[in-house]
């Protein structure tokens, strides 16, 4: 009950904040035994009138947070590119309190949030836009991103999609294994 209640809680706000919701490990074998244990066969009274609606969703949940408190050896991603300026308050205030080096713009916050995903020794592959590469900023998310190895990076610039004209998005794609290499 206490960890089903801690993930509740954790989550409370993950529509809010989707994939960049850090959830912290739970026994998620536990978890699943013990909203599989609750009745909801037989008669519906008050008290269990909706149980089964509840118990799927809380399954899902429980997968859910599964997925984003895993580790993996491979993350890739295009993130959605939205000044933080233009979120809501809510979101803006969320991301300035977990994700300080980042904060300025939602396609840095989740290279940061790519970096937490992977695993020691794996890699995470993102195309961005450049701005994370000069402005003052991003300073410290270049500073973290540097303690790793660049496998490869392509400045791609403006123009590198069709879809979109002009000089609007400007972009970088790159790998990044996540070994640290001393004087990188």
């Amino acid at each position: 009950l206490n960890q089903i209640e801690g993930l509740i809680t954790q989550l409370y706000d993950a529509t809010e904040y989707g994939s960049l919701t850090e959830v912290s490990k739970y026994d998620w074998e536990l978890l699943g035994k013990f909203v599989n244990s609750v009745d909801d066969q037989g008669q519906i009274t008050f008290d269990s009138y909706g149980l089964e609606e509840t118990k799927n969703k809380l399954l899902d949940l429980i997968e859910t947070a599964k997925l984003l408190s895993d580790k993996y050896t491979v993350v890739i991603t295009n993130p959605p590119y939205m000044s933080i300026a233009n979120s809501s308050a809510t979101l803006s205030n969320w991301i300035k309190k977990n994700y300080p080096d980042s904060k300025t713009d939602l396609y840095a916050v989740f290279m940061e949030r790519a970096l937490s995903l992977c695993r020691a020794k794996g890699y995470i592959s993102l195309i961005t836009q450049q701005s994370w590469m000069f402005l003052s900023s991003f300073e410290e998310l270049r500073m973290t991103l540097l303690r790793y190895q660049f496998i490869n990076m392509a400045h791609m610039g403006a123009r590198a999609f069709e879809e979109i004209g002009g000089e609007v998005v400007q972009t970088t794609s790159f790998v990044v294994k996540k070994v640290h290499v001393p004087s990188y």
